[in-house]
Formats: structure tokens, sequence, C-alpha cells
């Protein structure tokens, strides 16, 4: 059995039931182990209750209901592995026993976000099962919405396809059928506020505009109208887990003010919730607030990636913190094709500080070395495209970087839109401008600069970077 110890996955589990016949010879003694067993499993005392459950399991071999109290020790200590098979035999002894087909269906999702490519038909068939015995079982629809919804690159995201490009018929139909159970959980429960969160999420991975991601905002509040009534269902971490979700939505729409209130409100709500903070971090990351980052990252205990200090110790002039970070070579790991031409265009910056030309050519090219391994590898191109021809301007190499920018600006349908906290037609443009600045051509520089303006004045634009185009405007 795992040691971790957690709280129980999902919304709140079905209560423990404990059923037994008094008439029953050493029942008496039984339905003691039971009430012990449920006081271990409330105090999170799991081991002590799994110990418990099977000496009444002893007793009575044939109470379906006890093995599904030991299937929820176990998904209470995260271990899904030993958690489905005490499901699948309170089914054996009671093929209606709707409280173990549910959390059977719960045990089956927890290992789908474990594994980044499971659909959840499993999971799905469980709470499909849920629901053929309990047309009523509002919790049922909720959890199969979300299984419908999925997670990692089996589930719905806008990241998996291109703005203005239709959804496959499988991922559009899963779409559908969550939508479906989101609303049928409304319909069943008005006052069922996790509903909402639950349309929040599935719009806002559906959708990929600034307009159509109000939708998922409008969810969100809604939700959040009703925070007592989350608490209660699942407690500070759920409703945390909300707020760093509508954060998430007005990062993809550029309102990092209102992001970074969500973000923090998530934190205080659960100090553990990773997810909020690493968001936090990039964004802060994104928007120089380098104080900031490493404000929260003490604060939280978590560390900011090295590649993220690196920088931020640049901008903060700790230049020989930032030269630690950013020389080291594990800083770069798994960044290659993002954040690791960054890196190395920020070292080039401080050896340049200093005077040594020398190292400064050598991380560069280094960039472009990285750059072009993810080129080759044929890994979202336009990212390594704009990343190569942003470290060429550095280089002084003008004609390559317009080159590889125009590369980037020649895909809109695939650039212009926010990837990972970036949007790459606009990168391109700035690049651009700073390319042709370098050879003199103010004319042309400003063309791009204003274009740049031009598409940080449509909704979600990101008003730290409107100023930095603004500022390199006003310097012609």
């Amino acid at each position: 059995m795992k040691n971790r110890r957690r709280t129980v996955i999902g919304i709140t589990l079905i209560v423990l039931i404990g059923l037994t016949s008094l008439g029953l010879a050493g029942a008496l003694k039984e339905q003691q182990y039971i009430d012990l067993g449920k006081a271990e499993y409330q105090g999170a005392n799991y081991d002590a209750a799994i110990y418990l459950f099977n000496k009444a399991v002893d007793l009575n071999p044939d109470n379906e209901y006890l093995y599904n109290d030991l299937g929820l020790c176990y998904v209470a200590l995260g271990d899904m592995d030993l958690a489905i098979p005490e499901f699948s035999k309170a089914i054996e002894l009671n093929s209606d026993c709707v409280e173990a087909y549910y959390n059977r269906g719960l045990a089956y999702f927890e290992q789908g976000k474990q594994n980044r490519t499971d659909p959840n038909d499993k999971a799905i068939a469980e709470f499909s099962k849920v629901i053929e015995l309990d047309p009523n079982f509002s919790d049922a629809y909720y959890q199969r919405g979300l299984c419908y919804s999925g997670v990692g690159h089996a589930g719905i995201h806008h990241y998996h396809k291109l703005p203005g490009d239709n959804w496959s018929t499988d991922m559009e139909d899963r779409y559908e059928k969550a939508l479906a159970d989101f609303n049928k959980v409304l319909g069943l429960d008005p006052n069922y506020a996790l509903a909402h969160a639950g349309l929040g999420n599935l719009y806002y991975k559906y959708y990929d505009s600034y307009e159509e991601m109000k939708k998922a905002i409008a969810e969100y509040n809604d939700s959040l109208e009703s925070q007592e009534l989350i608490v209660q269902k699942v407690g500070n971490k759920g409703l945390g887990g909300v707020y760093y979700s509508r954060g998430r939505a007005y990062t993809y729409m550029g309102e990092w003010d209102k992001a970074e209130s969500d973000y923090l409100k998530a934190i205080e709500l659960d100090p553990e919730c990773g997810s909020a903070i690493g968001h936090l971090i990039h964004l802060y990351w994104d928007w120089k607030k380098c104080s900031e980052l490493m404000v929260l990252s003490a604060a939280t205990g978590r560390t900011a990636p090295s590649l993220a200090r690196g920088i931020c110790y640049a901008e903060l002039e700790q230049y020989d913190k930032a030269i630690s970070d950013l020389e080291a070579p594990t800083t770069y790991k798994g960044h290659g094709v993002l954040w690791g031409p960054r890196g190395k265009r920020c070292l080039a910056e401080i050896y340049r500080e200093r005077g040594d030309e020398d190292n400064a050519t050598a991380v560069l090219e280094e960039a472009i070395n990285m750059s072009n391994t993810s080129i080759a590898k044929g890994r979202r191109t336009f990212t390594a495209y704009c990343e190569r021809g942003l470290t060429y301007v550095e280089l002084k190499e003008y004609d390559k970087a317009i080159s590889d920018l125009l590369e980037v600006i020649e895909v809109k349908a695939a650039s212009d839109r926010e990837y990972g906290h970036s949007n790459y037609y606009l990168d391109a443009h700035i690049g651009l401008g700073k390319a042709y600045l370098g050879m003199g051509e103010k004319e042309k520089a400003r063309e791009y600069f204003e274009k740049a303006i031009e598409l940080l004045q449509r909704p979600g634009g990101p008003e730290p970077i409107k100023e930095e185009v603004e500022e390199l405007l006003s310097n012609l």
C-alpha cells in the first residue's frame, strides 16, 4: 500500500455504508468493527480503518458495503490498484450496488488523470451504470461530464487545434456529451455550484477567442456566487480550484491583473495548489514582476524553475545568481523549444553587460542550435522559427532574423494565438521591428512596431507588452 495521505479524490464520496442485520449471530460485533472503522476513516487513519473493516469482513464476507468501505480507504490512500478490486467485489455480491459503481468510476477517473492519454472510457461506463440504476444521481452526471471533458492529450483543449479549425468528430462528440451532463446536473439541482465550474472549464478548453472565453468567465462567476456550498462539498481546496480555473481563463484573455488576483486567492485557500503557484510564477515571469516571483517562491516553498529564476535574477541585476542558474546545463532540461533560447539570450545579455562578447556569442549559438533541433524534429516549428529569429536579432544577423520571423507571420493561422502565455505572431512583429531598427531602416521598424501595437489593441492584448512596444516606438 502507498503511504501517501491525502484528501479523498473528486467531489465528496458516497458516505460510508456498513449495513448489517442485527439478527445474525455476531452481528453486534460486526457492527462494532464497522463503527470503529468509520471513526478511523473520518479521522484519516486509513490503515486502522482497513484493519477494522477487514475484521468485519471476516465475520460477514457477504456484506458488499464492507468492500465498498475498504475501497474508499484505498482511494483515500491514493492506491487505485487496490481500491478497484474492492469495489468490484462489492459489485460481484450486489450487481445493483450504486455506491460501488460510483466509487469505482472515481477510482478509474483518478487513474485516467495519472495517465494523460486515457480517454476515461472505464470511468464513463461506471458513471453511466450509476445513472442507469439511479437517473437522478446528480453527482454521477457531474463526474461523467468531467470524464467526457477529459485531461491531457485525450481531453478537449484548444491547444490541440488551430484557431478557426473544426474539432474532430470524436472531440466534438465528447464536448456535446459533457455539456449535456453538466446541464443535466443543473436541471436536477440548480444549486449545484460545481456544475457551473465544470461548464467554465469545458468552455475554457473548447473555445479559443477572447469573446468566447467570456462564456467560461460567466460560468466561473456563477459558481463563485455559492462559495459556501462549494466549501461544504469539496472544502477550501475545491474552492481554490475554481479560483485557479478562472485565473487561468483570465491569463488566456490577457487580463493579467484579474488572473493574478485569482491565483493569489486560490493559493490562500489551498497553499499547496501547485497549478495556481506554477501559473502565477509564469505570469510574473512574463510580466517581469521578478520581485513578486521571488516572494511567491519563498512564501510557498515552491522553488521557481531555475530558468525563470535566472531570468528574474538578471532583471533584478543580481547577475552572479543569474549566471549560476543560466549556465547550469540542467536548467535547460525539457525547455528546448520554448524557454531554452530565451534563457540563453538573457545570459548573453549579461555577458555583454560585462564586456564578454565571446561568451555572449557562444551562448547565442547554443540558442540557435536549440531551435535548429526543434525545427529538425518538426516540433511546433513556428515557435522554433520565432525563437531562432529573435536570437539572430541578438547576433545582429538581421537577414536571417527577418527570414525566420517572416516564416512565423506567414503561418498566421498557427502562430496568431496564445500558446504557453505567448503569441508568436505578435512576437515576430516585435522582432522584425528590432531587426529593421538594427539595420538602420527606421521606417520599416516603425511599420512592424505599429502593427504590433494594433495587435495588442485587440481584446486580451497584455498591457505590459504594449507599454514595451510603445517605448520602442518612442525611441525611433
